[in-house]
């Protein structure tokens, strides 16, 4: 389900418009945020690949999600911005 289709149904259930896509958004977010610690959780005992294969998301985001949660990996870059002497 996708969350235009969450969006449709509790709009068809009497929530305004921008009060579904609001409350989608957030099913959407948690449901991603279980994932995510499931495959963590499996990642202990799976490949990268198997598990990736069974959820059919691409390697490379589950081996993303496994580094992050084990802190192992580079830091997010931060934003630079020439500074201007003046």
């Amino acid at each position: 389900m996708t969350k235009s289709d969450l969006m449709r149904k509790m709009h068809r259930a009497g929530l305004r418009l921008d009060d579904a896509a609001l409350a989608a958004q957030v099913a959407v977010n948690a449901m991603t945020a279980e994932r995510n610690v499931i495959i963590c959780r499996i990642r202990s005992v799976m490949s990268v690949r198997q598990v990736a294969t069974i959820l059919g998301l691409s390697k490379t985001h589950v081996a993303r999600l496994s580094h992050e949660a084990n802190g192992d990996g580079t830091a997010p870059a931060h934003n630079l911005h020439a500074t201007v002497d003046g």
